[in-house]
């Protein structure tokens, strides 16, 4: 299904031209997989609290998850993996915070998400949400991997209370502008 999904945004993007892209949740892996098939037509991606945190499951139950990192479906990397359980090695870095998740990140030296670091991403979390645990695991592995990111911590700009569905809830036209001010910045 997912393959399915990434196909059809796909087929859009070829359709409609350039886009800025905006994920959430479980689609997050949909972003990443369409701007790395398509990184001459993706202006740019907004993850607002994409699925992670990478390699593994930390919410609903714990494990492996996530086999390219960000994703479970194949990315680009160089040099390339077509194997990830042995072409991707793994290493975990112990959190110095209760607050915050220990990460599985690459093992050094890490591989490059080539296509994904042809634009720039905004990752976004919010302070009540449960990415705030490990949203910053995300941040590091999307560092390691080349990518250019600017991390957006709702509540350090002082947007408070926000959960998961930040853009559903009451104060969400206090958070649009700051996004598409960051939009506007990135994209030419």
């Amino acid at each position: 299904m997912a393959t399915n999904n990434v196909n059809a945004f796909v087929a859009l993007l070829d359709k409609i031209g350039d886009a800025v892209l905006i994920s959430h949740s479980q689609a997050g892996p949909y972003g990443w997989g369409v701007g790395d098939a398509r990184p001459d037509n993706v202006k740019a991606i907004v993850a607002l609290e994409p699925e992670g945190p990478p390699f593994e499951q930390q919410v609903i139950s714990r494990g492996a998850a996530r086999p390219y990192g960000l994703a479970s479906l194949p990315l680009t990397y160089s040099p390339a993996v077509t194997n990830p359980s042995t072409d991707l090695p793994t290493q975990r870095i112990t959190s110095n915070s209760t607050g915050q998740s220990d990460c599985i990140l690459q093992a050094e030296p890490a591989k490059q998400l080539v296509n994904l670091s042809k634009f720039p991403v905004l990752l976004y979390v919010t302070e009540a949400s449960y990415h705030a645990y490990y949203d910053y695991c995300t941040l590091l592995y999307m560092e390691q991997a080349g990518m250019s990111v600017d991390y957006l911590d709702l509540l350090e700009v002082g947007i408070k209370g926000n959960g998961h569905f930040s853009f559903m809830e009451k104060n969400n036209l206090q958070i649009s502008p700051v996004v598409e001010a960051w939009i506007q910045q990135v994209v030419s």
